[in-house]
């Protein structure tokens, strides 16, 4: 889900720029709910199986596994993670987390969606920037893949 998109209307041009989305989302806890789908839920859900590694406060899961189940049809299972690093410890050889997040230390399994926030990272990696790109990547890579939405 777009929460960013529900909040603000739009993704910040820094990661810190949305620090208070805790407290906005606290103000109006149907935006979890209710919040769109990013452009990129189309493809993601052409998949036969989706594995979806989210970072989220514990307060907001439920509404996250009641999002998921109706806007994602495909069969997937979520994992819940306490911080974002934590995510790196479900990947095999071969699998690649396909996220935003500014904050890695290794991104040599990580396919980054381009977002302002994230536009000063430099890495070997790949680089997403459409959901058509997403589906290129995904077309090209033979090893598993773990996705957030």
């Amino acid at each position: 889900r777009d929460l960013c998109q529900a909040v603000y209307g739009g993704p910040p041009a820094r990661w810190d720029d949305a620090s208070d989305i805790y407290d906005r989302v606290a103000k109006d806890p149907d935006l979890l709910l209710t919040a769109p789908a990013t452009p990129y839920l189309p493809v993601i859900a052409r998949l036969p199986v989706v594995y979806v590694l989210s970072c989220q406060p514990q307060s907001w899961r439920d509404q996250a596994r009641q999002w998921l189940g109706a806007n994602l049809k495909t069969k997937h299972s979520t994992i819940f993670v306490n911080r974002q690093e934590q995510k790196l410890s479900f990947l095999a050889c071969g699998d690649w987390l396909v996220d935003d997040y500014p904050g890695f230390e290794d991104y040599s399994q990580i396919a980054l969606v381009s977002y302002p926030y994230n536009q000063d990272i430099t890495f070997p990696g790949y680089r997403i920037n459409s959901p058509a790109g997403l589906q290129e990547f995904l077309d090209d890579e033979s090893g598993g893949c773990a996705c957030e939405v």
